[in-house]
Order: structure tokens, then C-alpha cells, then sequence
């Protein structure tokens, strides 16, 4: 876990992305703010790490009450990035 955390500061966004998830899935609600700190940021710089970020937040929903601003941010854009421009998906990101 401790490889883990200092991944998070990263410079490529989906290796910040995947690191959190594996964080959140050994370590669970304890690393909640390691976890949003990194997911957050990445998802609102590069919108196509939602395809990895949603399913993390999905898990972790009743901790991350941080991500309800940017999941309201990303539903209010026209455009979606990622798998999310899709209807399919668009639908899936509104029942998150």
C-alpha cells in the first residue's frame, strides 16, 4: 500500500486513477481521502478517466459524498469525454 499512495501523485492521470482503485479495494474507507484526492482531480482534468473513475466511486459511495459537485459538473456538460458520449454509458453515469 505504501507504493500505492506514492503513485498517487503521478503525472499521468490513469495511473493516479488505477492506483486509487487498488488503494480503495485493499484498504477501504480508512484511505477514502487518499482515494477521492486522486479519483477527483483526475476525472475533472481528464474526463476520460471516467470510465475508470465511476465504477470506483460507485463502490465508495457513501464515502464519497466529495464527488457529487463533479458528477453534477460532468452531467451538465453537453459533451462527455470518454466512454460517457455513448447514450448507453451517458445513461449509466446519470444513475451513479
Amino acid at each position: 500500500m505504501p507504493h500505492l499512495r506514492e503513485l498517487l501523485d503521478d503525472g499521468y492521470d490513469l495511473v493516479r486513477v488505477h492506483c486509487a482503485t487498488a488503494l480503495w479495494e485493499i484498504g477501504g474507507a480508512p484511505e477514502t481521502p487518499a482515494v477521492l484526492g486522486a479519483l477527483l482531480p483526475a476525472w475533472e482534468k481528464n474526463p476520460a478517466t471516467g470510465n475508470h473513475v465511476t465504477p470506483c466511486l460507485e463502490r465508495t459511495v457513501r464515502a464519497a459524498g466529495a464527488a457529487v459537485p463533479l458528477s453534477r459538473a460532468q452531467l451538465e456538460r453537453p459533451r462527455r469525454g470518454g466512454r460517457f458520449r455513448d447514450v448507453e454509458e451517458n445513461e449509466e453515469l446519470q444513475d451513479v
